[in-house]
């Protein structure tokens, strides 16, 4: 019989598999990773702290819970070990496990009353939920693994504004699956294709992964599924101006939510209907799908759902009048958005608070709010967002008579526009149809000619900068 290989002392043997972790992790982590029958769980914090007094291992103060991680360069070398031991694989495997629980487990708690402190968690493991999602990809077992976690992260990376690697992680995924059969896995990441595609108005592509999502719906009886997609295919339409199916759409969702007792789902719908109605000149039953969504939405805790609904309440408010209330709900609504890290709506509700700032004659704070949010918008890619600030910027500039930057601005919110294909609503139409008369007005034709040009011809990168320069002045 052949001697057996000398077993490694215990820190050796978790030095090199805390390898398997990227960027910091946890002792809970670590313990249900690193554990088997040859390095007990109950050892590992002892040897923890045994690696942190030898500098092996790093600890850091995070709220709520402890974190440790490893010098790169040091993990590089564990990782070596790790490799050289055979254990790569089988703890690639246990990292996965983990990690794809904790999305799982995270994500009914998106749209609740803790989402706050799961939002904060996965943003601490999200370079360890990168890495398990890479995992996924090494083997074809593990594929359905790596799409629930797509669909589990959804909200998770629309709200932190973590649209372009979302995207990438939900496409590649879907597009390695094989067969693309109609699984609860598969039809999660389509959904979170698809809403983050909208989120970046790419609404052809976004469109296209909610078809394939209605169908994987259609195909599991799932009806909670059926009523968020047909809502977010009348999100699509809303986008792109065609406003009866983006109705139809969103009262199909309603119904159903009601009937299937979804009230996240229905306050949801209210919102869009409410959205809608305004957009379309009625206040007053926008207001009243808004208020009822809030309502639902303050009962339900969530705040991600509350800061929407305030800020839509903010803007019916401000186009009928009253600033003092359009202020008060634009604050409120910032204010949990920054808390929540909600990068696309604090991008919105800078949008609107600057546009108050600007109509009271308060031109320094309103530069300062559009800077922050042009920034957003373009750190995030939204081309819709982008392109609404722009012309608003216009507004600004157009009120103190500065005609043809203002022209060039609204030139190019409108070509970027035209890019995306989203329509502007109704009342954002009226607006920009008078500013333009207004323009006109101040200027030749052949100055308005040549600003509208040059305005066109700015493509998103430029027109960003030239609205910061104006927003320096």
């Amino acid at each position: 019989m052949e001697p057996q290989p000398a077993r490694p002392p215990p820190e050796r043997l978790l030095f090199r598999r805390l390898a398997v972790f990227a960027g910091s992790f946890t002792l809970e982590a670590s313990e249900a990773v690193c554990a088997d029958s040859s390095l007990a769980a109950e050892q590992i914090m002892g040897l923890l702290a045994n690696l942190e007094d030898r500098s092996l291992v790093e600890a850091e103060a995070a709220p709520g819970q402890r974190r440790f991680r490893l010098h790169e360069t040091l993990r590089q070398y564990a990782a070596a070990k790790l490799a050289e031991a055979g254990e790569t694989a089988r703890l690639g495997a246990g990292h996965l496990d983990y990690f794809s629980c904790l999305a799982l487990a995270a994500a009914p708690h998106l749209t609740g009353a803790s989402q706050a402190e799961w939002l904060d968690r996965l943003e601490a493991e999200h370079d360890n939920l990168r890495a398990a999602l890479a995992f996924s990809q090494t083997a074809a077992a593990c594929a359905e693994i790596g799409l629930q976690i797509a669909g589990g992260l959804a909200r998770f990376w629309a709200t932190r504004g973590h649209f372009k690697e979302g995207r990438h992680w939900a496409r590649t995924l879907l597009a390695a699956a094989d067969p693309p059969a109609a699984t609860p896995a598969r039809l999660a990441a389509l959904r979170a294709a698809a809403i983050l595609a909208y989120y970046q108005a790419d609404y052809p592509e976004a469109g296209a992964f909610y078809e394939q999502a209605l169908a994987a719906a259609q195909a599991l009886d799932d009806r909670p599924a059926i009523a968020m997609i047909t809502r977010g295919l009348g999100a699509v339409a809303h986008g792109q101006g065609d406003c009866a199916t983006a109705l139809r759409n969103y009262a199909a969702s309603l119904a159903l939510c009601r009937e299937i007792g979804d009230r996240a789902g229905e306050a949801t719908a209210l919102a869009n209907l409410g959205l809608a109605a305004w957009q379309h000149g009625d206040g007053a039953t926008g207001r009243g799908h808004l208020e009822t969504c809030l309502t639902l939405r303050q009962q339900l805790g969530d705040e991600v759902g509350i800061a929407y609904a305030l800020h839509l309440l903010a803007d019916i408010a401000w186009s009928e009048g009253r600033a003092v209330e359009a202020q008060s709900l634009n604050d409120e609504s910032l204010a949990m958005r920054r808390r929540l890290g909600d990068k696309w709506g604090i991008a919105y509700s800078l949008d609107s608070l600057a546009v108050i700032a600007g109509r009271q004659r308060d031109g320094a704070r309103a530069r300062t709010l559009f800077a922050e949010s042009l920034l957003l918008f373009n750190e995030l890619g939204s081309q819709h967002g982008l392109s609404d600030t722009l012309e608003h910027l216009a507004g600004l500039l157009a009120d103190e008579e500065s005609y043809e930057p203002a022209t060039k601005l609204i030139a190019a919110a409108t070509a970027l526009r035209e890019t995306i294909a989203a329509a502007m609503p109704p009342n954002m139409q009226r607006e920009h149809d008078q500013q333009l008369i207004h323009l006109r007005a101040q200027l030749s034709d052949e100055r308005f000619r040549a600003a509208w040009l040059l305005g066109c011809a700015l493509v998103t990168a430029r027109a960003v900068g030239y609205a910061l320069e104006l927003t320096a002045l």
